[in-house]
């Protein structure tokens, strides 16, 4: 084919698709015309219609046309279904007024149409409701009263339409004429740029890469655009396109909260699915409440002030449409528009409106907001609008990478399943698959309540300004109910935000974990290292504790990061550098600080790796690294940094002195001195000065003169132990049998149940178990008792982390498997227990090699280190007495990858060991 044959070719394609598409859009609807006086403004048209058999109308058929102020005649357009049109019904408000309609005309299509005038319009409209006056003069005359004026229509299938010939005839030709001018310009443009140019950049796409992915892009850009603006209920656009309230005001009551109700149909009825409560916080100034609203027919909105007496004063209500679009009402133009009340005492019009409310149901209404008159939003407009198209952006770019990696590695992939990883993209690619999966379990599971986590967010009211800090109890530390209400003003306090914030620990735990198996370095635990994850991540109680509201996830991941660390620093070739030892010492500070403030006993965990490398690099007589100088600054910042806190919760001032006493009175070392005390079970206070031996059953064996209150509890320990070592070593291994489950705990918190088990579980059972309740078809929030922890902590929004969570795939088969409860138990238990006898074994044996001057395994000196962290932590709860089992939850996935690695070595070199054999 010619070049002109291809050109004509195409003109008169595009020609007749462009005519048709005139065509179409002169053909596609039928409309309805009125044209009308009216004396009522602020009110609407409102046209029903159906396309059944029967009259009956609703709220997904219909159309409105808002009644502007003036005395012309005024002309309503509606489009109305082009198939099986029967009934129309014309509403006219809910408040009496009058209108006179001169015309009715309906257009069928391009080349029918009826114009129904006078006594016309009454017999195609026969049957009226609240009309006071329903006559024909000159127009058709409607008066009428409130409640729900209307006039309906017979069936208007009976309509005779009229042919108009001239409107046919001028409307067809124009639109010819403009179709084919149109397209004939449109063509030899189209024609010049497909051909000459388009196909230019089409070879050279062919032959260019990046030109393709060019492409790729910018058509995935496109889609993602048009996805965006058609899907406003979608959560990926929500925080731009949805329309919202936005109300900035203060009062004198902070218990009650705020609620917007509002409608979006004719009448002004609210339910409980047209509504927005947000919370008033402590302050004397001036807060803003942001809540999302229908983008669809917006016509009423109520705003509640809750049930008791209040004063407070609204500086303005900013109504949002869309992107651009917004209104800002305030002062008298405010109370204009929300002109119905409720309760209401009085109000103060100046320059805020001062609102005095009464007890019961306050709250101030609008009448209609159908037809306000929104202004353009200026910057914030274009500033939202460049947060859209980059949020679009970088969907694309995601997108467009992922697809990219997928493509490129195809043949790599294939591999990957024979367990030939050649490409190293294709690893990232497995790992990304893994994240996305992972992300996805996590928040399909629910959050898990305790009493603790109720005292954790009672906390929230000191950093809400509802508090004085004088009265927080220092037992508790700061940063766990800090890390919540950041949470809070990030995401909102919801079930789903504090998900948020466990999901990033627990991606970051994740990732540490991957971290250590590279410093480990054995190429035989590439493949192996991922069975280990899943088993260590996806089970009940690691997985359990990351849905809890406590503080042991957080230690968790602590505790994982600072082994990683030091673990890093210990290998690295330059460790006992400058730059290592400023490191060092930095990290170590900053571990306790956090660790201290999120619990006292976890700093265990974070002195002795550090303890411990540098332990290890002093008997190879390598650089020592100046770890006591390294030791001593960092615990100077921890008493720094406590001392500072205690001065600002007493004083308010971080250098003002305040006293290390609790909000019960008693003093933070004491209490310390006591949980001392209290390790040493086999021992017990008779009187001031006589101190009682214990026998197996707890009973009184011997009796020696010693007086705590003299001496004190340091004293009362070491005088213990000098008297009988034998029971002090005894009470302490029972209370660390205790702590990993073997044993079980005594009533009293203090004796050993010496019953063994290794499947007890304790506290890890809840943990672990809790999801199980939803395939029981238990209420998962009442049997955790939220009436109970709302009375006594007096925290009103408990209720607000209710999520409905049905029995699911995910917690089927993460949870509902008993045995693999089971197992998790028996993990727990056995690698606690074994953390001493590995520690001493392992011990000697880096001992015997550096004696002996030979190469230590390096896979087994970092499960020295890993073990002697475990007894270290377990063994310092133990000496504290603490005999809950989830303390030692932080250090779990450490005592697992050290038995895994134990295990790992052990196995690999009797195989060696065997195949030696076999070769002999």
């Amino acid at each position: 084919m010619s070049k002109k044959e291809k050109r004509g070719t195409f003109c008169l394609i595009l020609g007749m698709f462009l005519i048709g598409l005139v065509f179409l859009n002169i053909l596609k609807y039928p409309a309805m015309e009125v044209e009308f006086y009216s004396t009522n403004e602020r009110e609407a048209l409102v046209v029903f219609y159906n396309n059944g058999e029967k009259s009956i109308f609703d709220e997904n058929h219909i159309k409105l046309y808002g009644i502007t102020s003036t005395d012309n005649l005024q002309k309503a357009v509606f489009k109305l279904p082009a198939i099986g049109l029967d009934y129309l019904r014309m509403d006219f408000g809910s408040s009496a007024g009058r209108t006179e309609i001169k015309s009715i005309t309906f257009k069928k299509n391009l080349f029918l149409k009826k114009t129904l005038q006078g006594e016309e319009i009454s017999q195609a409209f026969p049957t009226a409701n609240m009309l006071t006056n329903y006559k024909v003069e000159k127009n058709v005359v409607l008066e009428y009263e409130e409640n729900d004026p209307y006039i309906q229509s017979g069936n208007l299938r009976e309509l005779s339409y009229d042919i108009n010939f001239g409107y046919m005839i001028l409307t067809g030709l124009t639109a010819l004429l403009v179709s084919f001018l149109g397209s004939a310009a449109i063509s030899f443009l189209a024609f010049r740029i497909t051909f000459d140019g388009v196909c230019r950049m089409w070879e050279n796409i062919r032959k260019s890469r990046k030109a393709r992915w060019i492409c790729v892009f910018l058509g995935l850009f496109i889609v993602t655009v048009v996805i965006t603006v058609n899907s406003s209920q979608s959560f990926l656009v929500y925080w731009i396109q949805h329309p919202s309230i936005e109300i900035s005001f203060k009062t004198d009551n902070y218990q009650e909260p705020l609620e917007v109700f509002y409608n979006n149909g004719i009448e002004s009825v609210y339910d409980d699915k047209h509504y927005e409560k947000r919370k008033v916080y402590g302050t004397n100034d001036f807060q803003t409440v942001i809540m999302p609203i229908s983008k669809e027919g917006l016509q009423n909105v109520r705003i509640d002030f809750g049930g008791s007496a209040r004063k407070i004063e609204i500086a303005s209500v900013t109504i949002r449409k869309s992107l651009f679009e917004q209104k800002v009402l305030s002062g008298s133009e405010l109370m204009e528009n929300f002109d119905q009340t409720n309760c209401v005492k009085k109000y103060k019009l100046g320059e805020y409106v001062e609102i005095e409310c009464e007890a019961g149901d306050p709250y101030i209404s609008s009448n209609s907001l159908k037809f306000l008159e929104y202004d353009g939003r200026g910057a914030m407009g274009i500033l939202n609008m460049v947060k859209w198209l980059g949020f679009c952006l970088a969907i694309t770019a995601v997108v467009t990478l992922f697809i990219y990696e997928i493509l490129h590695h195809v043949v790599s992939i294939k591999y990957f399943f024979l367990n030939k990883l050649l490409d190293m993209r294709v690893r990232y690619i497995t790992k990304a698959v893994l994240l996305l999966m992972t992300v996805l379990i996590f928040v399909s599971v629910p959050l898990y309540f305790t009493v603790d986590s109720a005292w954790y967010l009672s906390y929230l009211k000191y950093f809400e300004g509802k508090e004085v800090f004088a009265k927080w109890n220092l037992i508790r530390g700061w940063l766990f109910p800090y890390l919540i209400y950041i949470t809070s003003q990030l995401f909102g306090l919801t079930s789903q935000g504090l998900v948020c914030l466990m999901l990033l620990f627990f991606i970051l735990t994740l990732c540490l974990c991957f971290s250590f198996f590279k410093i480990v370095g054995d190429q035989q635990l590439r493949y192996i290292k991922y069975a280990v994850i899943i088993i260590l991540f996806f089970n009940p109680v690691v997985f359990g504790y990351y849905h809890t509201l406590l503080t042991e996830f957080l230690g968790a991941s602590i505790c994982l990061f600072n082994m990683v660390f030091f673990l890093k620093a210990y290998y690295a070739p330059d460790g006992g550098k400058a730059r290592w030892i400023v490191l060092k010492a930095f990290v170590l500070a900053l571990n306790l600080i956090l660790a201290y403030s999120l619990k006292q006993t976890y700093i265990a965990f974070i002195t002795i790796p550090f303890v411990v490398t540098e332990f290890c690099r002093w008997i190879k007589r390598e650089k020592k690294g100046r770890a006591l100088i390294t030791f001593c600054v960092a615990f100077v910042c921890l008493l720094a940094s406590n001392r500072m806190w205690t001065n600002y919760v007493h004083t308010g001032n971080i250098f003002r002195e305040g006293k290390m006493v609790s909000a019960t009175g008693g003093n933070i070392g004491q209490m310390f001195n006591n949980s001392l005390a209290n390790g040493a079970t086999y021992f017990e206070v008779v009187d001031e000065n006589t101190v009682a031996v214990l026998d197996n059953n707890m009973e009184v064996e011997e009796t020696f003169e010693f007086s705590i209150k003299k001496n004190g509890n340091i004293r009362y320990i070491i005088e213990c132990f000098l008297k009988r070592p034998d029971k002090m070593l005894m009470g302490y291994i029972n209370n660390y049998l205790v702590l990993t489950n073997y044993y079980g705990r005594g009533e009293d918190y203090k004796s050993a149940v010496k019953e063994a088990s290794f499947t007890r579980g304790n506290e890890n059972s809840w943990i672990a178990c809790a999801f199980s309740w939803y395939r029981r078809g238990k209420e998962f929030y009442t049997d955790q008792g939220y009436d109970d922890l709302m009375e006594e902590f007096e925290y009103e929004d408990l209720t607000q982390f209710k999520i409905p969570v049905d029995s699911s795939i995910v917690l089927e088969m993460i949870y509902h498997f008993t045995g693999y409860v089971q197992f998790t138990k028996i993990l727990f238990t056995i690698s606690l227990i074994a953390a001493p006898l590995l520690a001493i074994l392992l011990f000697a044996y880096v001992l015997w090699h550096v004696i002996k001057k030979r190469s230590i395994d390096k896979r087994l000196e970092i499960a020295f280190i890993l073990e002697i962290t475990v007894f270290g932590n377990v063994f310092a709860l133990a000496i504290l007495n603490n005999q809950i089992d989830r303390y030692c939850f932080p250090v779990f996935m450490i005592a697992v990858l050290g038995l895994f690695l134990v295990l790992h070595v052990t196995l690999q070199k009797s195989f060696d060991k065997m195949k030696c054999i076999g070769k002999r």
